[in-house]
Formats: structure tokens, C-alpha cells, sequence
């Protein structure tokens, strides 16, 4: 995470000047997915409370399906859809720090701001990164 924070740093051309906008940026971003966890977690506290067996769950879709009587329906879809943003930014978080790191190991053009045919290095690290993550789900 400090790595993709650093490169989005440098990727967005901020200056010193910006560092007091950047580092509120940081604050909220880590706030809101600090929040997002906690509900989650709390979300997820009614399956123990009631002794449900969790070791033999083998992916989020589990969790939601094993809260919709205790939740409702649509406790249950907020939960999946919170696990769904977690691994979502977690994907491009990995994806894009490898695109990254790998820009910066071979001296290639690394930046969200190029168009595909100049940073096709850095389109192809991360969408193969995110391809392989998505393959081990």
C-alpha cells in the first residue's frame, strides 16, 4: 500500500503544495475503508453469536448466504457487497502497485496517465496482475 500511495503521489504530479490536500485524501480514503471493515466485521458478528459453523466456508458468497436468515436480505447483500468492494480494490490496489514496481525495475513509462500504446507495459503488468488474482479466486 505505501508503494502504490507513493507512486499515485508522483503519477498525480502532486508538489509540496499539495501535500496538506494529499495527506487529507489519505486520511479519509483510510477512515471510510477503516469503517467499511468494522461493519463488516460487526455484520458478521451474528453467525457467531448464534454458533454457526464458519471453517467450513470457503468464500464470502458463504458468509451472505449463512447471514440472510439472521440479517435479512438485504443485510446480507450489504455484506456480500462489501467483501465485493473489498477484494474489488484490493485487485487494483495489488494489480497496479506490481504495474508500478515493474515500470520502475526495467525503466519503463509507468503512469495511469498514459494512453495504452505508450504505457503498454504498464497496462499489460496490471491487467495480467489482476488476471492472476482473479484466476486464484
Amino acid at each position: 500500500m505505501i508503494f502504490f500511495q507513493q507512486s499515485a503521489v508522483v503519477d498525480k504530479g502532486l508538489t509540496t503544495a499539495d501535500l496538506p490536500q494529499g495527506r487529507a485524501d489519505t486520511a479519509i480514503g483510510a477512515i471510510l475503508a477503516a469503517i467499511a471493515a468494522i461493519a463488516t466485521v460487526v455484520a458478521a458478528a451474528p453467525l457467531f453469536d448464534n454458533h454457526v459453523d464458519v471453517s467450513k466456508f470457503v468464500s464470502g458468497a458463504d458468509f451472505a448466504t449463512a447471514l440472510q436468515p439472521l440479517l435479512g436480505s438485504i443485510g446480507a447483500t450489504l455484506f456480500a457487497l462489501g467483501i465485493l468492494e473489498a477484494g474489488v480494490v484490493a485487485a487494483m490496489t495489488i494489480s497496479t502497485s506490481s504495474a508500478y514496481a515493474l515500470g520502475e525495475t526495467v525503466r519503463s513509462r509507468h503512469s495511469l496517465n498514459l494512453d495504452f500504446s505508450q504505457g503498454r507495459l504498464f497496462y499489460g503488468a496490471a491487467i495480467l496482475s489482476a488476471l492472476v488474482a482473479a484466476r486464484s479466486c
